[in-house]
């Protein structure tokens, strides 16, 4: 009877015990962490290429059938030199009918002026004429510069990069007909990672490769960062070279060139730590923002109290205190957490 006892005790510990033992390695809870670590990249490299600065969508001011337009695409042209022409047969109609009456006007008005002089008329008679010869110049003008946009010139010397359309098409007016660039005045662009978005007005320098003159390195400076992205592909970043090497008598660059841009930080670049912003998390008594820090050591969590700063790119925050490089933070499951909690780490 006592063995039988004394068996059945032992089951009743070792099963407490396995009971115990299960609970424990419930508590510990696995959670996907991260190494924070600073921005110490030396250098980093995008491809980009050559535009125009100085470019025009050359379009016609009124409708029209194409009669002339005899260019090629990499065709130069001169300030003022004739690009395309509409067929003027309707414009010059048009002339023909608003200067007979204009001039027909003119002479009612002259008349009625004479007329009103002597009082042979009223004052309105003549005020009626004067509006009615105003009216029929504003239209013999309009008409006259209808024709006039029956020929579209070149605004500045230039390259033909694209045409549009061809000659004996019917085009409307604001409709592009060749795209007008200035190729003497070229700047480069190219297309900057969101997450990379803190690399650049940051202290940080640039420098170009073209591929025509691979190995040479000229100094550029950053001219605009769109401050959007488009269509979520990142965020575009115009730049021209600034170098007094660079000579574009000698080294000639056309729109459409490649290019590798290259972004490394100057020597007194101060490097920050960037961290998901998942990651971050508020107390709604105090407001103060904090991070889970893990304590490698046992693997418990431990709130850090932190203080923010800008944003980096759309999904990273700069931390300017609170951990530092080398700490280990939750950055996933932190809604779960409490002080002191085991957890099982999973980078």
């Amino acid at each position: 009877m006592k063995q039988l006892f004394f068996a059945f005790a032992g089951f009743i510990f070792l099963s407490f015990a396995s009971c115990k033992e299960k609970t424990s390695q419930k508590s510990i809870r696995p959670v996907k962490t991260m190494q924070v670590s600073t921005d110490n990249f030396s250098e980093k490299t995008f491809p980009g290429y050559a535009e125009a600065e100085e470019y025009s969508y050359l379009t016609f001011r009124v409708n029209g059938l194409l009669t002339y337009f005899d260019l090629q695409e990499g065709q130069d042209l001169k300030a003022g030199e004739l690009v395309a022409s509409l067929d003027p047969h309707d414009y010059n109609l048009k002339v023909s009918s608003s200067k007979a009456s204009y001039l027909q006007a003119q002479s009612q008005l002259e008349r009625y002026k004479r007329l009103y002089a002597k009082n042979a008329i009223s004052k309105q008679e003549y005020e009626m004429t004067k509006a009615a010869y105003e009216n029929s110049k504003s239209v013999y003008n309009q008409a006259l510069n209808d024709l006039s946009y029956t020929r579209l010139t070149a605004p500045f010397s230039g390259n033909v990069e694209k045409k549009y359309v061809e000659n004996h098409q019917q085009v409307m007016a604001g409709e592009k007909i060749i795209k007008l660039i200035n190729p003497d005045k070229i700047q480069f662009r190219f297309v900057l990672p969101e997450t990379n978005a803190k690399y650049v007005g940051n202290n940080f320098k640039c420098s170009i490769e073209l591929d025509i003159q691979k190995g040479v390195y000229y100094n550029a400076a950053i001219k605009e960062i769109v401050s959007a992205s488009v269509g979520g592909s990142g965020v575009p970043v115009i730049f021209k070279i600034d170098d007094p090497a660079y000579d574009p008598q000698k080294v000639k660059i056309m729109p459409g060139y490649t290019c590798m841009v290259r972004i490394a930080p100057k020597d007194s670049a101060k490097l920050s730590i960037a961290i998901p912003l998942i990651a971050v998390w508020s107390d709604p008594e105090t407001n103060r923002k904090y991070v889970w820090k893990v304590d490698p050591k046992d693997s418990t969590v431990h709130k850090a109290a932190i203080k923010t700063g800008e944003l980096s790119g759309t999904e990273d925050i700069v931390i300017l205190s609170g951990i530092k490089e080398g700490d280990y933070i939750v950055t996933a499951g932190i809604t779960m957490l409490s002080e002191g909690k085991h957890v099982k780490m999973i980078e």
